[in-house]
């Protein structure tokens, strides 16, 4: 894997059950998923099958798991958002921020990833925990 990220990657972002403002009614992405004043966690694909990744994050975040979303890097890059490899911890892991200075996206760049990002899981069964 590329230790920069590159635009034909796509990222991938939890959807916690805490956060009922992430996903509207119309079940898409809002740009609440992408405010993060730490930097907005994201996993790359790496290369990695859809499925494989989808069933990474079932099995990291368990009951907290409400669904994924998928956006390119190149919406990233495109924009001038910094995506920075942090894979301490997790080989895939970045972070979004709104430059290399690590500042938070801003409010117009959250609304460009979420109009953006496709919902590829989203568990109706599992409840909000929050509402």
């Amino acid at each position: 894997m590329e230790k920069r990220v590159v635009a034909n990657e796509e990222l991938y972002r939890l959807v916690k059950r805490s956060q009922p403002d992430t996903i509207d009614m119309n079940g898409r992405a809002t740009s609440a998923l992408f405010k993060q004043n730490d930097g907005v966690s994201v996993d790359r694909d790496g290369g990695r099958i859809e499925e494989s990744i989808v069933n990474t994050f079932r099995s990291r975040f368990e009951k907290r798991f409400k669904g994924l979303v998928r956006v390119g890097a190149g919406v990233c890059i495109d924009n001038s958002m910094a995506v920075i490899p942090e894979p301490q911890s997790n080989e895939y892991h970045a972070e979004i921020y709104d430059d290399f200075d690590k500042t938070p996206v801003n409010n117009i760049n959250a609304l460009i990833l979420a109009d953006n990002a496709k919902v590829i899981v989203y568990e109706n069964n599992v409840k909000w925990t929050k509402l």
